[in-house]
Order: structure tokens, then C-alpha cells, then sequence
């Protein structure tokens, strides 16, 4: 009886322990992914959107090393053109691919 007893609480635990593994294993995965280029694009727009109509946006879907930081993180290049005061405005952006975190912004 105690066998049956120390089988069932080590396949239990091993039960456990698989499940336990296997969720960090996905959350891991899921967190290193990078975005895809059109959602970055998206949150991108929207946060421009806030300051005036956009008229046009763009983004490069092949990532490319960011050589401004020592770390060179994996960045998208794109643009968005922005109506201001009447005139269309011409923006230059780079985004992190995993965050969407806008880098550097400059006018083009």
C-alpha cells in the first residue's frame, strides 16, 4: 500500500514539475518573440495620430542592428508624415522589435 502510496505523490510531483516547466517555457518564448512590423507601426501612428492627422506612413519589415547603443539592439526604420500648422511633415523613426519603444525620431 505505501507503494502505491510513493508512486502515485512522485507522479504527481513529476505531473507538476512538467506543468510548472512547461508555462515558464512558453511565457519565455512568448516574451523574446520580436513584434511584427505592422503592429509596431500601428502603435506608432496612434502615438503620432495624437499631435495632428497622419497622411502617410511607412516601415522597413527587415530588422536591422541599431550601432547608436553599444548593446546594438534590433531596431525597424520606418516614417510617418504628419499634417502641422497646414503643412505635411516628414518624420523619421526607429522602433525597438521587441518593445515598440520609439529610439530616435528626427525630421526628415
Amino acid at each position: 500500500m505505501s507503494q502505491n502510496k510513493n508512486n502515485s505523490l512522485l507522479g504527481t510531483i513529476v505531473l507538476l514539475s512538467g506543468i510548472i516547466i512547461g508555462a515558464a517555457g512558453t511565457l519565455l518564448f512568448k516574451e523574446n518573440r520580436p513584434l511584427s512590423a505592422g503592429k509596431v507601426l500601428e502603435s506608432i501612428r496612434e502615438a503620432f495620430e495624437l499631435q495632428g492627422e497622419i497622411t502617410g506612413s511607412w516601415i522597413d519589415y527587415d530588422p536591422i542592428e541599431y550601432t547608436v547603443y553599444d548593446s546594438r539592439p534590433l531596431v525597424y526604420t520606418g516614417g510617418i508624415s504628419r499634417k502641422e500648422n497646414g503643412k505635411i511633415i516628414h518624420y523619421h523613426f526607429v522602433a525597438d522589435i521587441y518593445t515598440g519603444e520609439i529610439l530616435s525620431t528626427f525630421e526628415a
